[in-house]
């Protein structure tokens, strides 16, 4: 299996902490996976430099599989969009969100 490979799989196996965390906070709840991960790469006997490629491998995974899941999300949400005004977003006009909200009685008025 690719170094690559193994790594993110070491990543999405660990259960980190994410959001707002102090360095203190980082260093304890990443230490595990940054000896695991170093290990793997003592094993695999990989010179100093490869560990920029194997992270630049790691991110364009899940750079690439936010990239499609937003894409995806943002032509399906245009969909119904289209589907929902009856014409293409580009198409709208501030007039027709005006129309929707005058006759929205939830909505506060400014």
């Amino acid at each position: 299996m690719p170094v690559a490979q193994e790594v993110l799989e070491m990543i999405a196996d660990a259960s980190l902490p994410t959001g707002i965390l102090t360095d203190a906070q980082v260093d304890e709840a990443y230490k595990g996976i940054t000896l695991k991960v170093m290990a793997l790469f003592l094993e695999r006997d990989l010179n100093y430099t490869d560990r920029n490629f194997i992270f630049q491998l790691v991110a364009q995974v899940t750079d690439n599989v936010a990239s499609k899941v937003t894409t995806n999300l943002e032509a399906s949400f245009n969909l119904a969009s289209d589907k929902v005004w009856g014409k293409d977003i580009n198409d709208l006009k501030l007039i027709d969100i005006d129309g929707v909200l005058q006759r929205d009685t939830t909505i506060p008025k400014a």
